[in-house]
């Protein structure tokens, strides 16, 4: 069962299916959807100290994992906001929000620096349009919000959760 369900009380599932993008398994939006569609809130399997690559960062030192983000992949021009929040106890959640109107089949991505200060795994960025077709925005080598210039971080910032940016 998805642990993502929006306040309509639709699922993920009813959003998103798992699909293969350039040879990648990514998730891809089963019909089209509005900007600002809210597609579902997710509380956190577990809470760990550390990152690892199946982790989201909450806030320092506060990691979720999150099984329904395993195949959302990172775009440096995504589609998704995810916007973190947590409790005193350490519990949290992510609700994904689309920022733009997204068709059919797209696939659907965020933009990992918005999430993670610091990648565990840094990694190559094609933004799943292949190399010869990156947008002006990809970042190259994706290793996080701190190693952001301060015009990268100006470009992402309507994409950064508030109570992550504050953490």
């Amino acid at each position: 069962m998805s642990c993502f369900v929006s306040m309509a009380g639709r699922a993920l599932k009813n959003f998103l299916r798992l699909s293969t993008f350039h040879g990648q398994q990514g998730m891809a939006f089963t019909k089209a959807v509005k900007k600002g569609t809210l597609l579902g809130i997710c509380k956190a399997e577990s809470v760990v100290p550390e990152p690892n690559k199946y982790t989201v960062e909450i806030k320092s030192q506060v990691h979720g994992r999150f099984p329904d983000l395993d195949f959302l992949n990172h775009c440096c021009s995504p589609n998704l906001k995810l916007e973190v929040s947590s409790s005193p106890d350490d519990t949290a959640e992510i609700s994904a929000w689309t920022v733009r109107d997204v068709a059919e089949g797209e696939q659907a991505t965020f933009h990992y620096c918005t999430t993670e200060k610091a990648m565990d795994e840094p990694f190559e960025c094609f933004c799943i349009f292949g190399a010869s077709n990156r947008p002006r925005t990809c970042l190259g080598t994706v290793k996080g919000y701190d190693f952001l210039t301060e015009a990268q971080k100006a470009d992402i910032d309507h994409l950064v959760s508030t109570e992550w940016k504050n953490s």
